[in-house]
């Protein structure tokens, strides 16, 4: 596909997002937006594309449904916490050394760490995450690898030996 042709599609394609995005049909919004849009297509037209690698939806979708558990018992634990008359909150930083090298599934990890309640990944470096958790037991399934292990079940990893 020539330049051109592929300037113009993602030129519409972004210019269609900010139309829904900015949900203001103006004049001076069209035109911005259209604007914006050929800039930013112009700018993803020269990056070099990223390494074509296939993704395992099927996983994926099979993760998040324990995901949505684990938040919905954070959610009833961290209502407990609250409600409860002394406050018994104790909370840490947890130095985490994840044995996944995935730079997706660290990013998986982090991101589902963040989407429990109670817990907040802090920073993410290839060797380390820090997580603050509000007390001991918002950081049992960091502490025990169980979400890791789910998580490197996606990407086909075995945690104790490669693939």
């Amino acid at each position: 596909m020539t330049k051109i042709p592929r300037l113009l599609k993602k030129t519409v394609a972004y210019w269609i997002i900010w139309l829904f995005v900015v949900g203001q049909m103006t004049l001076y919004v069209v035109l911005l937006g259209m604007l914006c849009s050929f800039i930013v297509a112009w700018i993803d037209l020269h990056r070099s594309p990223p390494p074509a690698r296939s993704f395992p939806w099927v996983r994926l979708f099979l993760y998040v449904p324990w995901l949505v558990v684990q938040v919905v018992k954070s959610g009833l634990h961290m209502t407990r916490l609250i409600l409860h008359p002394k406050l018994p909150i104790d909370p840490q930083i947890i130095p985490y050394k994840p044995r996944l090298r995935d730079p997706a599934g660290l990013v998986l990890l982090g991101n589902s760490i963040t989407l429990t309640p109670g817990t907040i990944t802090v920073e993410i470096a290839p060797d380390e995450l820090l997580v603050h958790a509000i007390d001991s037991r918002s950081g049992e399934d960091i502490v025990n690898g169980t979400m890791e292990c789910r998580v490197a079940q996606i990407f086909e990893r075995d945690l104790h030996g490669g693939r």
